[in-house]
């Protein structure tokens, strides 16, 4: 046999009451303060006026007090300290020199930090729609053609001493198909010293295997495709002719020019009446062409600007009357163009694709054929038509080699293979277009961002970080900047990166581009982590906050992707009933979603954290009623093992031992079947996953309980030296070989193993009551009081600490001391025990025979009246037995009193005296 002292062996942390670090540091636009030495934090945070935040936090050492005090920056002027606050925690006061910087706190887990940082929120712009056009000033009409029309009238083709006419200029292409959204830069860089934002890359030691398994129920956003412009209808309407109408003194010619003179003032809105006034009045008009030219142009204009359905209609019937029907006018060219790059913006792909093929048609030798092509090639995209649109990149390349249109076909390619979703592919054709054309990398931003995104939706996540970083280091200012900087976040979660890294992340596309769709998603995701440590109406502000980002963000799966954030922070909050109730709806309601799966992990999750706590916590029957409301629903045919080991759990503390044995062997069978399979690695980091160790000394604790001591010791024995248990189990464990050796009648063995522990531990004293209970039960049964008066006392000394002692270990603590004082002939001390015993216990719990000890040792010291006024407080109760008992004593103590006074009186009998009773 194993010496049972082995079993306790083990080196124990030592046990003290830490004191908080603080640093304080200036981290480019922002000020950072950083606590450490806790596991769990509890902090209070809140703003006074404009320019005070104060924290109320644990006890912070000598050295952090001082870094804290002499600190100040541009945006904390000063800190002041107190330290006697509410419950011994200190008081600091942050002084801030603007009434406009924030404060955003947020907590880390690996390891244990609350961070809290001041910065200077940026202005948020909002998108402002485009102002009227002004006034054109036009170059006079030299060399160029002239429309046809009255003599003299006409549009010259005048283009701008800066550019050169359509199609003899490269068309640069542009960061990104749409506008930037309120792109800011106020944050700048973060850290000056880091430009190449290393601080966002990750080295292969710091990756963890189980933060990449967590990762696999996460919801996570397809972000859109990175698209470089192809539009060239921002390029045609600044070229538009001076038009001419010389006066002749004719009614319809005054009109006409104050039409014109209307469109070069830029009346738009009064054109379009008077226009349509003209043309009804002269349909036959030979101004007609200038004027529908000119018609065409500013409807075009307002449906840019108002997007209406009407606008462009009527901008679409001009162009497409003009093109038709003046084939020979010198600007059909430049109207064919707008019509087709117009209806192409409209999202008309099979519109765009008629038109701009007819233009090809027409007009084989322009030079914007090239550009014609990539808009081809788009559409053929939008419909999903994506070896023609290979093959008109491919045509580019092949018909104007040595160009820099082709060398973008080349960058453009790797965007058709994206779109198909061929994402290896894609990432292979980006590679050799970066590899032969290094020198554009820097021009076309689509090749990073898109092959980032390839390798993220293959979960190739740290080649997927690298490229988001390198988009982010070589186009800082890009529109597309939200989204990377916030999938840089999510990918240094994925990869087990410490949090403060990735919060930094997700706060950087906050701060530099808060109006951005990207950022409002890392915004959701700060809020979620956020949760924990908010008080009740700043969580209602956050959700109300994420909910309302719901409705506004026009992103595939938001929905979705906000509710499982909804009920993560909830979860963080331990309002586990709260999320189930959010989870639940959504996946009932969605009874198509892709990501089902999800959502059902996460709500037994949720049930599994219930159970958890209602156990931990001691209310087992209401973790029972938990349990069989989710057991013939979600619960089915489930195969989680955590779920089952806490309801084996709760019926252990219920006292249902044989329930209990059945569900931890049913457990243990999993556990074991499942041991040093990738299964396990799963089930560590996606459930609560007890260790063989621990559903071992379980079984052992129950068996114990049910005598079956052989059993248990073996179960015991499978436990091994306890490397696998937490130093609570580890307690559990020595005591319950103590008690298996006292039942193999060794109690000197159960005392050394029970003594080694105690000298041992230097943890909690609450945790180590009762293996001093146990002791002191061993010390009366091994006949020596005063030992077991002392390790009773111990147990009650470890009351009022930071872990609460169990009500059943008091109270035996108590009533052994009581046994140990009488055992010494201390009857009264032992009275004041058992008499603390009776009025903190005997309400909860069934102490009568203490009560009667209690009256019998008043009895025996010849206080009949105490010893009455003791028993009779079990009149009429469930024991009233002993209170007969004791009564019938009384009595018969009372007789004999009589009896005596009578013999007393006899003479002959006064030396005689009857025997005391017993």
């Amino acid at each position: 046999m194993v010496s049972l002292i082995l079993f306790v062996n083990l080196a124990f942390a030592q046990y003290s009451k830490p004191l908080v670090q603080a640093e304080v540091s200036r981290k480019a636009d922002t000020a950072h303060v950083e606590f450490r030495g806790l596991k769990n934090w509890d902090y209070d945070l809140k703003r006074e006026g404009g320019t005070k935040v104060i924290l109320t936090i644990p006890p912070m050492d000598d050295a952090s007090l001082a870094r804290l005090q002499s600190f100040s920056d541009p945006f904390v002027e000063n800190i002041e300290i107190k330290k006697n606050g509410p419950d011994g925690k200190n008081i600091v006061t942050f002084k801030l020199s603007r009434s406009d910087i924030e404060s955003f706190d947020y907590q880390t887990d690996e390891p244990s930090r609350l961070i809290i940082d001041f910065y200077r929120k940026a202005e948020v712009r909002s998108e402002k729609t485009a102002a009227p056009a002004k006034p054109v000033k036009r170059q006079p009409a030299k060399a160029g053609k002239t429309a046809a029309g009255a003599k003299g009238d006409g549009y010259t083709l005048t283009p701008k001493p800066s550019r050169a006419p359509a199609g003899d200029e490269f068309l640069s292409v542009e960061p990104s198909s749409q506008k930037p959204r309120n792109v800011s830069l106020y944050f700048g860089i973060f850290d000056g010293s880091d430009e190449n934002y290393d601080r966002f890359r990750i080295k292969d030691y710091e990756i963890r295997e189980e933060s990449i398994i967590g990762s696999r129920n996460n919801i996570y956003l397809p972000f859109p495709m990175l698209k470089m412009n192809v539009s060239r209808l921002d390029h045609l309407m600044e070229l538009q002719p001076e038009y001419v109408i010389k006066p002749t003194g004719t009614k319809e010619n005054k009109e006409a020019r104050l039409l014109l003179t209307l469109y070069n003032r830029g009346r738009f809105g009064v054109f379009a009446k008077t226009y349509d006034y003209f043309m009804h009045k002269y349909p036959d008009s030979k101004y007609a062409d200038i004027l529908k030219n000119i018609a065409a142009h500013v409807y075009l204009q307002r449906w840019r600007s108002s997007q209406k359905s009407s606008d462009f209609e009527i901008a679409r019937k001009l162009y497409s009357e003009l093109v038709q029907k003046y084939p020979d006018s010198p600007i059909r060219e430049q109207n064919y163009l707008t019509l087709g790059f117009a209806q192409m913006e409209r999202g008309e792909a099979l519109a765009t694709l008629q038109t701009l093929q007819g233009f090809m048609k027409a007009y084989p030798q322009s030079p914007e054929i090239p550009n014609v092509r990539k808009a081809l090639s788009e559409s053929y995209m939008t419909l999903r038509k994506y070896d023609e649109a290979a093959a008109e990149l491919q045509t580019i390349i092949k018909d104007f080699p040595r160009t820099d249109h082709a060398k973008e076909a080349r960058y453009r390619l790797g965007d058709v293979e994206f779109a198909r979703g061929d994402y290896a592919k894609a990432i292979q054709t980006y590679e050799q277009a970066i590899k032969d054309l290094p020198a554009y990398e820097k021009i076309y931003p689509n090749a990073h961002f898109n092959m980032a995104e390839a390798r993220f939706w293959q979960k190739d996540f740290k080649a997927a970080l690298n490229d988001y970083v390198d988009f982010i280091n070589l186009f800082p200012t890009h529109s597309h900047g939200g989204y990377a900087l916030t999938r840089v976040g999510e990918l240094l979660g994925i990869l087990g990166a410490d949090q403060r890294r990735v919060m930094g992340a997700f706060l950087e596309s906050y701060f530099r581009f808060p109006d951005h769709p990207g950022a409002k998603v890392a915004r959701i995701r700060m809020l979620s982590q956020q949760m924990k440590s908010m008080k009740t109406n700043e969580l209602k502000k956050a959700l109300e906050e994420i909910n309302q980002t719901a409705k506004n963000l026009n992103l595939k799966g938001i929905e979705e992707f906000t509710t499982l954030m909804t009920a993560e922070g909830l979860t963080h909050r331990g309002q586990y009933k709260d999320a189930l109730a959010g989870l639940i709806t959504h996946y009932q309601k969605n009874p198509s979603s892709v990501n089902l799966e999800q959502f059902k992990s996460r709500i037994l999750r949720n049930i599994a954290n219930q159970l958890k706590t209602e156990v931990e916590s001691g209310e087992f029957m209401r973790a029972l009623t938990f349990h069989s409301q989710y057991s013939s629903t979600w619960l089915k045919n489930s195969d989680r093992i955590d779920v089952p080991y806490f309801v084996a759990g709760a019926y252990e503390k219920a006292g249902a031992f044989d329930e209990a044995e059945k569900i931890y062997r049913g457990a243990l069978n999993q556990r074991i079947r499942i041991k040093g399979t990738d299964t396990e690695k799963e089930k560590k980091v996606q459930e609560h996953l007890p260790s063989i160790s621990s559903i071992n000394l379980r079984l052992a604790a129950v068996l114990a309980e049910e005598r079956k001591y052989m059993d248990a010791f073996q179960h015991l024995k499978e436990v091994g030296d306890g490397k696998e248990l937490s130093p609570e189990e580890n307690i559990e464990r020595v005591r319950l070989s103590a008690l298996i050796a006292e039942q193999k009648n060794e109690p000197a063995r159960a005392r050394e193993a029970l003594l080694e522990l105690a000298k041992r531990w230097q943890g909690d004293p609450a945790l180590l009551a009762p293996v001093h209970l146990q002791l002191a039960q061993t010390y009366m049964r091994s006949n020596d009081p005063k030992k077991a008066e002392e390790f009773a006392e111990k147990v009650l000394k470890a009351e009022g600490g930071e872990t609460p002692v169990a009500d059943k270990v008091v109270a035996a603590a108590l009533q052994v001391k009581g046994d140990a004082l009488l055992a010494q002939k201390k009857s009264m001390a032992a009275v004041e025990a058992y008499q603390t015993l009776l009025e903190r216990f005997e309400q909860k719990m069934p102490i009568a025979s203490v009560r009667y000890k209690v009256g019998q040792i008043l009895f025996d010291r010849g206080d009949l009246k105490g010893a009455g006024d003791v028993w009779r407080r079990l009149e009429g109760g469930p024991n009233e037995f002993l209170w007969k008992v004791g009564r019938e004593k009384l009595e018969q103590s009372d007789w004999e009193g009589d009896y005596k006074k009578y013999i007393n009186r006899i003479p002959a009998m006064a030396n005689s005296k009857p025997k005391e009773s017993k």
